[in-house]
């Protein structure tokens, strides 16, 4: 089920957001969406172990993408 709340929202943001622009870093999204790239990275982390998000590449900077 879907989380509701700040942090599902959130959450549903950090998703979107991989969907309309493909690979972006954490720091890309924390900064569109005003939150820490801590915070994204939490998030993007429970998308990776839902199966909805990959890392795209290993380096600085990590871009993450939508599965």
């Amino acid at each position: 089920p879907a989380q509701t709340g700040p942090e599902g929202r959130t959450r549903l943001e950090v998703a979107r957001l991989l969907l309309e622009k493909g690979p972006i870093t954490a720091a890309a999204i924390a900064q569109r969406l005003g939150i820490s790239p801590t915070a994204v990275r939490r998030h993007l982390d429970a998308l990776i172990a839902a199966g909805e998000a990959e890392r795209a590449a290993l380096s600085q900077g990590t871009p993450w993408s939508r599965q």
